[in-house]
């Protein structure tokens, strides 16, 4: 590969990693993937496979959050943070949840948190059951919860 052509591609990358919006969202392995978004609201357009869910709101392609598992995330955290995470979960899933923008992930999250239990990470500092994410969110809207408080 050419200088040019990684320099381009090194580029890419660092854009993507500045542009990617999304929060962990943590569940349970007891509970089938799929079963996540079974109580969702009829506004959401629902694609399923074996490890990604996307949502889109209202049909709109733009609007979205799409669930993605990953084994590997369960390696970012530390030991006080598993201890947290195992007292819910015996058997935790990990997700990446990422979303078109705020608005969108607001409803999202008020619907997968009323769906079932749930812990939502912002990748910064903040681990939260989901009842307790969605409340401080919603009790303060200008919380800017993708930064470390």
């Amino acid at each position: 590969m050419s200088i040019e052509k990684i320099l381009i591609l090194m580029i890419f990358l660092e854009f993507w990693a500045n542009n990617m919006r999304y929060i962990i969202f943590i569940n349970s392995k007891n509970v089938e993937f799929k079963q996540t978004v079974t109580n969702l609201g009829i506004d959401w357009n629902v694609r399923k496979n074996d490890d990604v869910i996307e949502l889109y709101y209202k049909g709109q392609e733009n609007h979205y959050v799409i669930l993605e598992c990953s084994a590997h995330i369960e390696q970012d955290y530390d030991e006080d943070e598993m201890l947290f995470i195992n007292e819910i979960f015996e058997v935790p899933r990990f997700c990446y949840l990422k979303y078109s923008d705020l608005e969108t992930l607001r409803i999202a999250l008020g619907d997968l948190v009323n769906s079932g239990k749930c812990i939502i990470d912002n990748d910064h500092g903040e681990l939260l059951p989901g009842e307790e994410f969605v409340i401080k969110w919603k009790s303060n809207p200008k919380w800017n919860w993708n930064l470390v408080e």
